[in-house]
């Protein structure tokens, strides 16, 4: 066993963002104070049983978001990423209604393709648990008659084509509502308690805009596509336990997936490529993050707080400044004897994993890291 602490070197640090204007560290339009890196030239020291002087702090660096990003156009073609192909989702369906924002209209009643309803917001009035929404190819949005946020009651299933997670299924906008915990937002769907939400691209442009989010239930998020929303793929809060399996976040103007207060989850096989932070762990949460990749991003994972995600299987790997920061009181599980990391780093710029906490120590078995790239007080294993 190693244990290594290296040396901080405070770094004043901007937050660029690649094509979607600056970074917002904590989702909910709170500031989150991120110790800057230190630069790529700092050298690893041997650990040392003293701690360093109370004055010995590194620079922070306050991260918000701006009031209008600059966002790809609407036009902005969606890079292909190699994934899995996807499986589809088993559901039980009790009735089905569809939806087509081209030929459908509101005055039939959306039992069949050929008298589809033309909005979503109308198939949400007569869809009760059990209810399948069939989305046909197509925009909806608020110019073909949809009004946001588009709430999905308990049971209610959401699905475009999870063949191709969503392509050519669009759903763009958002609308404003009153959360319990974080009062106003804006945000595109609220998923409600055993919700789906399959097979569709979500875009939310929105100053502070979400695509889903998530407040004290349990939705299942599949094979769907997030881009070009404002500040996050996925809010999750309260005691949210979600499962985000499969999905796609791409060029997301802060986070691909934020989890805050008492979520727990899981976040499973998904990808977070070119976007502020992959994910966003705070508050008490305590979600399985595994099998992700996570690549191309600012920051690969931010986790702070005193949040305990448990990270199995993750590939963390060419993140612009750190593959995982740790700040405030957070601990991370990064593997056990019984259970081991099975994370890969690989050429994160400043840091593969940063623990910038000022007391705790890290244990990290059975992960594959650069230790020469590990900085604060980890236990490598």
């Amino acid at each position: 066993m190693r244990s290594i602490h290296l040396v901080i070197a405070p770094l004043a640090l901007a937050v660029p963002l690649l094509g979607a204007g600056t970074v917002t560290a904590n989702p909910a339009g709170n500031k989150l104070t991120v110790p800057s890196p230190p630069p790529t030239t700092a050298k690893p020291v041997q650990a040392i049983s003293n701690p360093a002087p109370a004055t010995a702090k590194p620079a922070q660096t306050t991260v918000q978001p701006t009031a209008k990003p600059a966002s790809p156009s609407p036009a902005a073609a969606i890079p292909k990423v190699e994934m899995p192909a996807p499986t589809p989702t088993a559901v039980n369906v009790q009735r089905v209604l569809y939806v087509n924002p081209t030929s459908g209209q509101d005055t039939h009643n959306g039992q069949t393709p050929q008298t589809a309803f033309r909005t979503i917001t109308h198939a949400l009035k007569f869809a009760e648990g059990g209810t399948l929404i069939q989305l046909a190819p197509g925009k909806y949005s608020a110019e073909s008659g949809e009004q946001f946020p588009l709430a999905l009651k308990p049971g209610v299933i959401l699905r475009g084509n999870e063949a191709t997670r969503g392509e050519g299924i669009l759903i763009e906008g958002g609308g404003r509502f009153v959360s319990r915990i974080f009062a106003r937002q804006n945000a595109t769907i609220l998923a409600g308690e055993t919700s789906h939400i399959l097979g569709v691209t979500v875009t939310n442009r929105n100053t502070r805009g979400t695509a889903i989010w998530v407040e004290s239930t349990n939705p299942y998020i599949r094979n769907c596509t997030f881009t070009n929303n404002h500040r996050e793929g996925v809010f999750v809060t309260g005691e949210g336990a979600p499962r985000i399996e499969d999905n796609l976040f791409i060029r997301n103007g802060g986070n691909g997936v934020s989890l805050t207060k008492a979520s727990k989850g899981e976040v499973r096989r998904n990808v977070f490529i070119q976007t502020g932070f992959g994910l966003a762990i705070g508050g008490v949460s305590s979600p399985i993050v595994a099998d992700n990749r996570i690549e191309n991003n600012v920051d690969g994972m931010v986790i702070s707080d005193v949040a305990r995600p448990i990270l199995r299987g993750n590939r963390i790997a060419f993140n612009q400044r750190t593959g995982i920061i740790v700040i405030s009181s957070a601990q991370p599980d990064l593997g056990t004897p019984a259970s081991p990391g099975n994370n890969t780093f690989q050429s994160n710029g400043n840091h593969d994993l940063h623990n910038a906490t000022k007391s705790i120590t890290l244990t990290s078995i059975g992960n594959r890291l650069d230790a020469t790239k590990v900085n604060g007080q980890v236990q490598v294993q």
